[in-house]
């Protein structure tokens, strides 16, 4: 086989399985000869071949680009007609996960699945871009590009006043400031559990919460929840005596994906299980400034006495997602805390901690966060209506008090995995229940967001999983 087959396959195979994406551009002749330590006449070669097959087309003055239509024919098809025949495990959780965020970076797909909001009105680039030339015009830009967790003063100052209007008293000094939530919840975790140990999560949760316990090496426990108040307790405490629960993973407010507010008394019985007990609870807080009532649910950090209880936020869903910027209190646990993140993560962005500190310290999020609450309200009802509109109307809508997710539970007949491989054929992306317990309960559940500002796409795509749903029914 010559020089120029072996790159034709190479490059064939890449552009079939999806690796090159329809309408990619392709290296450079002189990109690819450096790439593939290969002669440009042999790249020059083997692209006209893959032209000749109708794999690739030139552009004049621009380069390569993978051809639309042939690419798409030859891919091989998702595994619809197979899905039936196949177990579900851990591993399909994680492609279908790596599936649907492969497929939201391509604009011409309807994405319905990500919780992470979509479009400028969520944002509040103005004040944030104020907030940032004020940071910039205080420093020489190239001046210490990170900083310490433990020296983010302001920030973490910030974040101690805000935890106020939730309950919360804490130090400053008590506060981590991390890469994220994922960050945060990663070392409460570790500090509060040893491989191997068990970790109770509500059923169902946050589909993420299942690789973060899995890759920590704990056992996940799972939890019977109720749609309208949360965990139910007396089945944690069953499983606190007989599993020897070590950590549970909560989120009270806006429960992902119910959308429920844990009531007040409820809060106060499960911290007191978890001080009885000398067992652990991660509180998610990321949605807690999100809730749609008159006053917000405080956090579960009010009712904990003994330090049981470890707070995590971020400030992705609200303020800046490409920040990354999140936090921990971690209670009784605060010391191993500073440690462990000092020895893994030493450092986060002093640029983005100090342009944040300086947001929320003008009393900009205060204005901000009125706003998402009605904006989100409104989306809510929004998406109610056009679920009632386009879904059959033996479906369940759970009204969410909190954040931005709805959750749907359709007809016993309907699979929302395979809803899921349909839809993608589409070019919608669901969510569907599995990912979010990862057991059977949920095969008929659908998890759908509304923090996307393109009503049309948001019709378009509720219209074609209605169609699909209904195509289940009567078959």
């Amino acid at each position: 086989m010559y020089r120029y087959d072996q790159l034709v396959e190479t490059l064939s195979s890449a552009i079939m399985m999806g690796s090159i994406a329809v309408g990619q551009k392709l290296p450079s002749i002189r990109e690819c000869a450096t790439l593939h330590n290969v002669s440009l006449n042999t790249v020059k070669t083997a692209y006209q071949i893959l032209e000749n097959k109708g794999l690739i087309f030139a552009k004049p003055q621009l380069g390569y680009y993978v051809a639309e239509e042939l690419a798409a024919q030859i891919r091989p098809k998702s595994r619809i007609s197979e899905f039936e025949k196949q177990d579900f495990n851990s591993k399909d959780i994680e492609d279908i996960i790596a599936t649907v965020f492969q497929n939201r970076q391509n604009k011409d797909y309807i994405d319905l699945a990500i919780a992470s909001p979509k479009g400028e009105e969520f944002y509040p680039a103005k004040t944030m871009k104020k907030a940032l030339l004020k940071t910039l015009s205080a420093r020489h830009l190239l001046d210490s590009t990170c900083t310490l967790p433990i020296y983010t003063e302001q920030l973490r100052q910030q974040i101690a006043r805000r935890s106020l209007k939730l309950g919360m008293s804490i130090s400053p000094e008590d506060i981590i400031i991390t890469h994220g939530a994922t960050e945060a919840m990663s070392l409460a975790l570790q500090i509060t559990t040893q491989p191997g140990d068990a970790v109770a999560v509500e059923s169902p949760t946050f589909y993420n919460v299942y690789p973060l316990i899995k890759n920590a090496r704990r056992r996940v426990i799972h939890i019977p929840t109720d749609m309208d108040i949360g965990i139910q307790l007396d089945a944690l405490e069953t499983a606190i005596r007989e599993d020897d629960i070590k950590a549970v993973i909560t989120i009270p407010s806006g429960h992902n994906p119910f959308g429920f507010v844990m009531p007040e008394n409820k809060r106060q019985k499960l911290v007191a299980l978890a001080n009885q007990h000398k067992v652990a609870i991660i509180d998610d807080t990321i949605y807690a400034e999100l809730q749609f009532g008159k006053k917000l649910i405080p956090n579960l950090q009010k009712y904990d006495q003994e330090g049981w209880v470890l707070s995590c936020g971020s400030f992705n869903k609200t303020i800046a997602p490409d920040f990354r910027i999140g936090w921990l209190e971690a209670g009784r646990f605060k010391d191993a805390a500073k440690r462990l993140k000092m020895s893994t993560n030493i450092a986060e962005s002093k640029l983005y901690t100090e342009t944040l500190g300086t947001f929320l310290e003008n009393g900009s999020y205060d204005v901000h966060m009125r706003h998402l609450r009605r904006l989100y309200k409104d989306k809510r009802d929004q998406m109610i209506l056009l679920i009632k509109q386009f879904f059959p109307s033996s479906a369940q809508i759970i009204t969410p008090q909190c954040g931005f997710l709805v959750w749907v539970e359709l007809p016993a007949q309907v699979n929302t995995l395979k809803l899921f491989y349909d839809a993608l054929e589409h070019k919608v992306i669901s969510m569907p229940g599995i990912l979010c317990s990862g057991s059977s309960q949920y095969n008929n559940s659908l998890r759908l967001t509304i923090c996307h500002s393109d009503e049309k796409q948001i019709i378009q795509g509720l219209h074609i999983l209605g169609q699909l749903i209904q195509q289940q029914l009567d078959s």
